[in-house]
């Protein structure tokens, strides 16, 4: 029976199609992104917590 209260089973995302360019984005200072150490750690722990 359909019901708007039902939870559905947690959908779950393959990167596996995507390619990432890692580049400067990680080290703090260059170009467009992390501003400084502490951020590309941060950003660092975010993309091993999405699994990449």
């Amino acid at each position: 029976m359909f019901s708007f209260f039902k939870k559905s089973p947690p959908s779950t995302v393959s990167y596996s199609d995507l390619a990432v360019d890692m580049h400067s984005h990680l080290m703090p200072g260059i170009d467009d992104g992390s501003t400084d150490v502490d951020n590309s750690l941060e950003l660092i722990k975010g993309f091993g917590r999405s699994g990449v």
